[in-house]
């Protein structure tokens, strides 16, 4: 039986319902964490038992996996090194809100060996994070790259969404320019 190799764990969680998303999402319910985290690895153990789960590929996404609180998360990531035989994993990815990522959950995720954030920018303009309904300001994103760096993070995908709503072409070639400006595009082209 050939055996499961690509990872894809839902976190349905979020500081705030964004009005673009249009995934599953649960908004503010820490209460429901707890028991949502031990369905996911029971349901895991479930799978295990059926069909060998050798991952290559493991990616947390959501929602916001950083959203859970850090025992949480904690939780989780245990439980998966825990289950899961690691030594064939090339990429582990978590999805991040910079709202939601502070330095002791970066060293936990790095810790854990998860090597690629996936960070929900979304924009550099503070009026269109706005308007975008997100938690974070452009100067927490830049903030939160600087966390991640300083974990030891070198693989760091930003979100960036364009054509929103009152958007220019000025302001999103801003937004790409401001990578570069920060030192995060130094030796990568852009698309």
């Amino acid at each position: 039986m050939q055996p499961i190799e690509h990872l894809y764990l839902h976190i349905p969680f979020c500081p705030k319902l964004c009005p673009y998303c249009c995934f599953y999402v649960e908004e503010g319910a820490r209460h429901k964490n707890q028991a949502f985290l031990d369905a996911l690895l029971q349901e895991l153990d479930t799978h295990i038992a059926q069909r060998p789960v050798i991952p290559r590929t493991i990616y947390l996404g959501g929602g916001t996996p950083t959203s859970l609180l850090t025992d949480q998360l904690e939780i989780l990531l245990k439980g998966l090194r825990e289950r899961l035989p690691l030594h064939q994993l090339e990429e582990w990815t978590v999805e991040a809100n910079p709202a939601t990522v502070r330095p002791e959950k970066a060293r936990l995720l790095k810790d854990a060996g998860a090597n690629r954030i996936s960070l929900g920018v979304q924009s550099w303009d503070d009026s269109t994070l706005k308007t975008l309904g997100r938690v974070h300001s452009s100067a927490q994103a830049l903030k939160t790259l600087e966390t991640l760096r300083k974990a030891g993070f070198e693989a760091v995908n930003i979100d960036l969404m364009f054509s929103i709503p009152g958007q220019s072409a000025a302001q999103w070639e801003a937004a790409v320019m401001n990578l570069f400006e920060e030192g995060f595009l130094a030796d990568i082209g852009v698309l």
